[in-house]
This record gives C-alpha cells, structure tokens and sequence, in this order.
C-alpha cells in the first residue's frame, strides 16, 4: 500500500524519482518529490514517461541537476531529448558524449 511518509521531502531537497514496486515486481506509483512537494506521474506501468517528467521539470524550471545523478539525467537530455546540456560539465561526461556519438553514428 501506498504511504505519504516515503513521498515526504525537507525543503531545499533535490527533486527525484519515487517509484513504488509491488512484491510481484508490478510498478504501483510513481511521483516525483522534492522540495518538500510531491507530483503524480507517468501511468502506474509507464517508467519511461516518469524518468522523462523528471528530466523536463528540471529543463522547465531550468534547474541543476543534483550532482547523484547529473550525468544520467545530463545524457538523457542530449540523446533523449536531444536538447544539449549547457551547464558546467565533467571531462568524464565529456567523453561519455563523444563515446555514445560516435556509437550512435555507426549505427545509423
């Protein structure tokens, strides 16, 4: 069963992902919580539409991205959006972006 207390957040909190998994592995929720608000999102079995609300409310609200998880969402916004991520970045992700380029390249 669903609970408010794991959607709780403190104010200032970075705004994440909230997933909750039934025992047998079905998707029952997902909602993004931050800053001490929560949202529903995406269909009860639809990830994908969940992990792209969470990359479009920071691109909207022209946010940072927590450093826990900047490259992924980072790389999901060039590839997925494709839309280029112009905030300060690693050399690491740097060279994960010519790397998947490139990769992408030869498989067109």
């Amino acid at each position: 069963m669903l609970t408010t207390k794991e959607l709780q957040t403190e104010d200032g909190t970075a705004l994440h992902l909230v997933v909750f998994v039934s025992s047998t592995g079905q998707l029952q929720g997902q909602y993004l919580a931050g800053d001490g608000c929560v949202s529903k999102v995406g269909g009860s079995t639809d990830l994908t539409a969940a992990v792209l609300a969470l990359i479009l409310a920071y691109y909207v609200f022209d946010s940072i991205f927590p450093a826990e998880y900047a490259m992924l969402l980072a790389t999901l916004q060039t590839f997925v959006m494709e839309e280029p991520y112009r905030q300060q970045s690693s050399q690491s992700f740097k060279f994960l972006v010519k790397k998947l380029r490139d990769i992408i390249g030869r498989m067109k």
